[in-house]
């Protein structure tokens, strides 16, 4: 893989990730009672210093007595100017089983700091503690509470967007056809290298229809022994007859969703060097075969995680700055 590989990806992956075990490679338990030590080099903890724009709220969710939390963070209005603000909903990534507030954080507060909007970063129940579906109803409990809470939070009901990275983008994903099925308008989808196929189904990696799966089975930060584990945590074979009783089939598969008109619009970000970059692509081809605006870039050359590495990849830089140009241009927003 390396003559494929970004120089600059290899060299920080050798420095930051290349001698760290991979949270797959430990055991789970260890992991929820440290989740801070196992977390990848870009997640930001709590010991930052306080951000009056930053603050976490609580969101009853279905099957819980526990709430889940939520963080929002808001533009300066010395900069943008006083809301009601467009508002866009994220979900982290980390396969289902693992992730929090601070995986995304780094680009959540680059995400307000340079667009007057809202930034709604959701802390879902994860895999194996919570079956697989609770994390779709948490994504939709958090997008009703958004709308429903529109004068407090101070944003725009009518200007909302999705999106999330890998699992994230998954569940977002869902949101865009179960909004449309339900009546709530969006106004955009970003999905993030997602996983959209039934990997449940795969014994090896040739089993799969893509081939960038197979083609990338083996490359850094998303490869087929870490895909193994997610799929033994998340849709173990024991427990799949059970749960394919509780949760719509598309859920697990979104591209076996049913009906693929009048979506709305969709950024699609696929990397060139992922085993999951072909069925995030065929998601794009689906909604534009439904009549649905998409637009979708391939960033060359990096791996599944790359737009974390914001600080090294010019990858990365570029996939912030398309993401922006997407919510502007959807959001109604005026450039500066």
């Amino acid at each position: 893989m390396l003559p494929r590989l970004d120089s600059r990806f290899v060299d920080y992956y050798n420095e930051n990730l290349a001698n760290r075990p991979g949270t797959h490679q430990v055991p789970l338990k260890e992991v929820r009672s440290s989740p801070g030590a196992f977390a990848r080099a870009w997640a930001l903890n709590g010991d930052s210093a306080p951000d009056p724009n930053v603050r976490e709220w609580r969101v009853p969710v279905a099957e819980s007595s526990k709430p889940i939390t939520v963080r929002t963070y808001y533009p300066d209005t010395s900069k943008w100017g006083l809301g009601p603000y467009p508002v866009h909903i994220n979900f982290h990534g980390g396969g289902w089983v693992f992730g929090d507030l601070g995986s995304d954080a780094a680009i959540c507060l680059r995400l307000r700091e340079r667009v007057p909007i809202v930034i709604i970063d959701v802390e879902y129940r994860l895999c194996p503690e919570a079956r697989f579906g609770l994390n779709a109803q948490d994504a939709w409990s958090a997008l009703k509470w958004t709308r429903d809470n529109a004068e407090k939070l101070d944003i725009n009901p009518l200007s909302i967007s999705i999106g999330g990275i890998s699992a994230g983008a998954h569940l977002a994903c869902i949101l865009q056809h179960r909004a449309r099925d339900e009546g709530i308008s969006l106004r955009l989808l970003v999905a993030s290298v997602p996983p959209l196929a039934d990997h449940h189904t795969y014994r090896v990696p040739e089993y799969s229809p893509w081939p960038s799966f197979t083609e990338f089975s083996k490359v850094p930060l998303l490869d087929w022994e870490r895909m193994s584990y997610f799929q033994k945590h998340v849709f173990p074979d024991e427990g799949m007859a059970e749960l394919q009783k509780m949760v719509p089939e598309w859920w697990i598969s979104p591209l076996k969703a049913p009906n693929w008109t009048n979506l709305c619009s969709t950024f699609v970000a696929t990397a060139e060097c992922d085993m999951l970059r072909d069925e995030g692509e065929a998601y794009a081809k689906r909604l534009v075969e439904g009549g649905n605006k998409v637009t979708m870039r391939r960033y060359l050359k990096v791996p599944h995680s790359f737009m974390h590495m914001h600080s090294v990849l010019p990858q990365a830089r570029q996939y912030e700055d398309d993401v922006i140009s997407a919510l502007i241009n959807a959001h109604g927003i005026k450039r500066e």
